[in-house]
C-alpha cells in the first residue's frame, strides 16, 4: 500500500530554499565572530602583559588628590632671587591686617 505524500508545492520549496540560505549565513556569521573573539582575546592578552610590564617598571602611582608643593629650600629661594638668602620668602597670601 502506497501512503499519499504531500507534494512540495512551490511555496514549501521556496520556504526551504530561504531557510537553508539562511542556515549558511548564521553558520558563517557564526565561524566570523569567533574568528573575531578570538584575535579580541589575543588583543586583550597583549594588552595586559604590556600594562603589567609597564607597571613593574613606573614607580608605585601617588593619589590624586591636589597638594601643595614642598616648601622652597634655601638653595631654591637663591637660584629663584638670584641672591643668596635664607630668610623666609615673602608671601602673597598673609592675612590682612585687621
Amino acid at each position: 500500500m502506497n501512503t499519499p505524500t504531500t507534494p512540495a508545492t512551490p511555496d514549501t520549496a521556496q520556504e526551504a530554499a530561504h531557510l537553508k540560505k539562511l542556515r549558511d549565513q548564521i553558520s558563517t556569521d557564526i565561524e566570523a565572530m569567533q574568528q573575531k573573539e578570538a584575535s579580541l582575546k589575543e588583543y586583550e592578552q597583549r594588552l595586559r602583559l604590556l600594562m603589567e610590564h609597564n607597571q613593574q617598571g613606573q614607580p608605585a602611582r601617588r593619589p590624586t588628590s591636589i597638594s601643595s608643593p614642598p616648601a622652597p629650600t634655601a638653595s631654591r629661594r637663591s637660584m629663584r632671587n638670584g641672591k643668596n638668602t635664607t630668610g623666609p620668602m615673602p608671601c602673597s597670601r598673609r592675612p590682612a591686617a585687621a
